[in-house]
C-alpha cells in the first residue's frame, strides 16, 4: 500500500470573468502546520495590463451607473453569501495555520464588518451616482454652482496583507466597491489560497456587476507600472514596500492615490500606578499574552514593546513568562491548540534571523521552542526578550519580527516610557495601562508614534473587554476594538471620500439641475398640484408649492415660549430686546418659525408621504417680528429611490419669506415618500418591481473554467 498524499491546488486568477492557472511564473505553498504541498501559484507578465484595461472598459462603466444605495444592496448581499460558505474559508484558513479563534475573528468578523459598512452605507448615503456637497447661487447670478464627490474613473488596487487574508481584504474592497471603483486583488501570495477562495465564492454569488473585482498574483511593485491618474492604490504590507511605493513617479506626482496601513513595532506601557495582582494588572498579563498568540504573533499591529515600571520590572517578567509557558502550540483543527503555526516554513526562517538581529540588543526571557524538522511544521512558541538598555539599542524599535515575539524593557519615568515608544518609526496602536488620569492625558498628548490609535486601558475598559471576549485566548483590546467597528463607528463617507474626486461644476441653474439630480435656486418649476400629494412615480424635481400666509402675533410667540420653557429675553421682554444689537423689538423664536413653517407647507390627508426624518442646513437669516406675515415656498430639491423598499427619500428646498419677500429662514427638509400611490397590493408587488439594472448584471465567463483539483 502507498500513503494517501495530498495533490497541491492550482490557484486561479479572475481576469476579465476568467477564471485560469496560467503563467510562465509559478511558486509552490506549503501547508503550515505540515509543510506538505498545499497550493500552486502562477502570473503571467501581462496580467496586470489585461485586468486593469478590462476593469476599466466594463467594471468601472458599470459600477458608475448604479446608485450608492444599490452598490451597497449588493455587497449586503454577497456579506449573506460568505455567511453561509464561510466553512470553506474556514478549511482554507486552516491551512495557513490558523486556529479556530483566528478563524472566527477574521472570516466571522471580516464578514459582520463588510454587511456594517453596507448598512452603514445604505443609511447614510443617497441612492444617487454622486456625492452633493455644496451648492448656490450668488444674487443677482445666472451661473449656478454645485460641488460633487463623483467615482474615480480608474481602478482600486488593493495590495493585501498575510495576517488577516479575509477580513483585511473584505475591508480594503467595501469602500471602493461603494463609491463605484472596480477593484483588483493582489494577495500576499503565502495566504493567497484564502483570498482566492473568499472571491471565488463572491464571483459564483453573481452579484457584482461584471469586471467589479478580479483577482491577480503579480508582484505588486510590477503592477504599479499600469497604473494612471484616476487609479487609485490600498496598500496592507511592510513598511520597506510601502515606502518603494510612495517613489514611484506615478504615486510621488499625485496621479495615483495611495492609502497605506503599513507594519509597526506597536508598544504597550503598564502604569506605575497598576499594582500587581489587581484586575487592571490580571488584565495586562492576560492581553499580552493574547496579542502573542492570536496568528501566531504574526498581526501587523500586535504589540512588539512592552514597557515596564523599572522598580517592578523583576516580577513582572517573571509574571508575563509564567503566563506565556502555558500556552499549548499545535496542529490548528484541534481543539486544544490556543496557538497554530506560522504560516509557512519560509516565513519561520525569516522570524528566525529577525530574532538573531533582536539579540544583539537583548536576551531571551523565555527562550523560543521550534518543533523538530521531522514533524515539518512552522511552530514556535511565545518568546519574550528584555532589553537592559532600550534607549541606546536601536535594534528593539527599529526590527519589526512578524510572529510571537515580543521585548520588554523598563523605563524611569512617564516622560522616558514615552520616548522609548516614540522611537519606533511607525506604530499602529499604542496601549496605556493605566488608572491615573494625569497619566493617561499626557501619554495621549504625548505619544505621536502612534499613527492610527492610542488606547487607554483602565478597569473599565478590561471589564467591558472581558464581557465582550470572555475566552482568555482571544485578545479583549482587539475585541473591544473590532466590536465598535463592526457596530458602525467608522464615518462610512470619509472611506467612500478616498474613491471618489471632488469637482466643482459651474453652470446655468437648468443646466446643473440636469447634470447633478439635484434642483438648484434658479432653475426650472412646476406648479400643478401639491407636491405632497404625488408619489415617486409622478414627482419630479423642481415641483414647487407656494403656501398660503401666516400672521405672527404676540399671542403665538408667548404661548410657544411658555409650553417649550423657552422664554429667553429677546423673545419675552421688549425693553431688553430693543436694546439687543441686532433686533428692534420681540422677536419670535427661531424653531416657531419652522414649526409654522411645517404646518404651511403639509398636506393633512393620508398620502405617500410618509414621515419627516429631519432636516439639513437650517439657517436664520432675518427676525420674524409680531405682525409679520409668513409664507413658505418649498421645491422637490432631490428624489433618492430606496433599492429594497417600497419608498424612497425626497429632500425639499424649504424657504421660509416674509411679506416683503426677504428670505427669513431656509433648511432641507427629508422626508420618505412611497414609490407609488395608493399602495400595490402585496400579491402584485412582483409585478411592479424595478427590473435590474442592465449595466450591473453579472454573467458567468462563456469559457470552461478549469476546476482545480480538491
Amino acid at each position: 500500500m502507498t500513503d494517501h498524499v495530498k495533490r497541491p491546488r492550482f490557484l486561479q486568477s479572475l481576469i476579465a470573468e476568467r477564471w485560469d492557472h496560467r503563467g510562465a511564473q509559478t511558486q509552490v505553498f506549503a501547508d503550515a502546520a505540515t509543510n506538505q504541498p498545499n497550493a500552486v501559484l502562477a502570473y503571467g507578465s501581462d496580467d496586470g495590463i489585461q485586468a486593469v484595461d478590462f476593469a476599466r472598459a466594463v467594471g468601472g462603466p458599470a459600477l458608475r451607473a448604479m446608485g450608492f444605495q444599490d452598490r451597497a444592496q449588493q455587497l449586503r448581499a454577497v456579506a449573506r453569501i460568505l455567511k453561509d460558505n464561510r466553512a470553506a474559508l474556514y478549511r482554507e484558513s486552516l491551512t495557513i495555520g490558523a486556529t479556530r479563534h483566528d478563524c472566527e475573528l477574521d472570516v466571522d468578523g471580516g464578514i459582520a464588518r463588510l454587511s456594517a459598512l453596507a448598512g452603514q452605507a445604505l443609511k447614510s448615503l443617497p441612492n444617487a451616482p454622486v456625492l452633493h456637497l455644496e451648492d448656490g447661487i450668488g444674487p443677482g447670478s445666472t451661473t449656478g454652482r454645485q460641488q460633487i464627490l463623483a467615482p474615480l474613473s480608474g481602478v482600486a488596487l488593493h495590495v493585501t496583507a498575510l495576517d488577516n487574508p479575509v477580513s483585511g481584504l473584505l475591508e480594503q474592497i467595501a469602500p471602493a466597491l461603494i463609491a463605484g471603483v472596480p477593484c483588483i486583488v493582489c494577495p500576499d501570495p503565502i495566504t493567497a489560497c484564502v483570498s482566492e477562495r473568499l472571491v471565488k465564492l463572491i464571483h459564483d454569488g453573481q452579484i457584482l456587476p461584471t469586471g467589479a473585482l478580479q483577482l491577480i498574483y503579480n508582484p505588486p511593485l510590477g503592477l504599479v507600472e499600469n497604473l494612471s491618474a484616476g487609479d487609485a492604490i490600498s496598500f496592507a504590507g511592510s513598511r520597506s514596500t510601502a515606502q518603494k511605493l510612495r517613489q514611484h513617479p506615478a504615486v510621488a506626482a499625485g496621479l495615483v492615490r495611495l492609502q497605506s496601513c503599513e507594519t509597526g513595532l506597536s508598544a504597550a506601557i503598564l502604569g506605575s500606578d497598576v499594582a500587581l495582582g489587581s484586575q487592571e494588572y490580571q488584565f495586562f498579563l492576560r492581553e499580552i499574552r493574547s496579542e502573542l498568540i492570536l496568528r501566531a504573533g504574526q498581526r501587523r499591529h500586535a504589540v512588539r514593546r512592552i514597557l515596564l515600571p523599572r522598580h517592578r520590572e523583576a516580577e513582572v517578567l517573571a509574571d508575563l513568562s509564567a503566563t506565556l509557558a502555558d500556552t499549548i502550540v499545535g496542529v490548528p483543527d484541534d481543539a486544544a491548540t490556543q496557538m497554530g503555526a506560522l504560516v509557512s516554513r519560509g516565513h519561520l526562517e525569516t522570524v528566525q534571523k529577525a530574532l538573531d538581529e533582536l539579540r544583539h540588543g537583548a536576551e531571551f526571557v523565555s527562550d523560543p521552542i521550534i518543533t523538530p524538522g521531522e514533524t515539518g511544521g512552522a511552530f514556535l512558541s511565545p518568546v519574550l526578550l528584555h532589553c537592559a538598555k532600550p534607549a541606546n539599542t536601536p535594534d528593539v524599535h527599529h526590527t519589526f519580527v512578524q510572529g510571537p515575539v515580543a521585548t520588554a524593557m523598563a523605563y524611569d519615568s512617564l516622560c522616558d516610557a514615552i520616548a522609548l515608544a516614540n522611537l519606533a518609526p511607525c506604530s499602529r496602536y499604542s496601549n496605556v495601562f493605566t488608572n491615573d488620569s494625569p497619566l493617561a492625558q499626557e501619554a495621549a498628548a504625548c505619544l505621536t508614534s502612534a499613527e492610527g490609535q492610542i488606547r487607554i486601558c483602565g478597569s473599565e475598559m478590561a471589564r467591558q473587554a472581558l464581557e465582550l471576549s470572555p475566552d482568555p485566548s482571544v485578545p479583549r483590546l482587539f475585541a473591544a476594538t473590532h466590536h465598535a467597528q463592526v457596530c458602525g463607528a467608522e464615518d462610512i463617507r470619509h472611506a467612500v471620500a478616498a474613491y471618489m474626486m471632488r469637482t466643482e461644476i459651474h453652470a446655468p441653474p437648468q443646466l446643473l439641475t440636469a447634470l447633478t439630480g439635484r434642483w438648484v435656486e434658479g432653475a426650472e418649476t412646476r406648479h400643478n398640484g401639491h407636491p405632497f400629494r404625488k408619489s415617486l412615480e409622478t414627482l419630479r424635481i423642481g415641483d414647487q408649492l407656494i403656501t398660503e400666509t401666516r400672521q405672527i402675533t404676540e399671542q403665538d410667540v408667548e404661548q410657544f415660549a411658555h409650553f417649550t420653557g423657552d422664554v429667553f429675553y429677546a423673545h419675552m421682554d421688549r425693553e431688553a430686546a430693543r436694546s439687543h444689537p441686532f433686533f428692534d423689538d420681540r422677536v419670535a423664536h427661531g424653531q416657531l418659525v419652522v414649526s409654522f413653517a411645517n404646518g404651511l407647507l403639509v398636506d393633512p390627508a393620508p398620502g405617500p408621504v410618509l414621515a419627516n426624518i429631519g432636516s439639513d442646513n437650517l439657517r436664520f437669516h432675518a427676525p420674524v417680528y409680531f405682525g409679520d406675515s409668513l409664507h413658505v415656498r418649498v421645491t422637490c430639491k432631490e428624489i433618492t429611490p430606496r433599492a429594497s423598499a417600497p419608498f424612497g427619500d425626497v429632500r425639499w428646498d424649504c424657504c421660509v419669506l416674509n411679506a416683503c419677500g426677504a428670505v427669513v429662514a431656509r433648511f432641507d427638509l427629508l422626508t420618505l415618500v412611497m414609490k407609488s400611490w395608493p399602495p400595490v397590493p402585496q400579491d402584485n408587488v412582483s409585478e411592479h418591481k424595478a427590473a435590474p439594472h442592465t449595466a450591473a448584471t453579472p454573467h458567468m465567463a462563456q469559457d470552461p473554467v478549469q476546476q482545480p483539483a480538491e
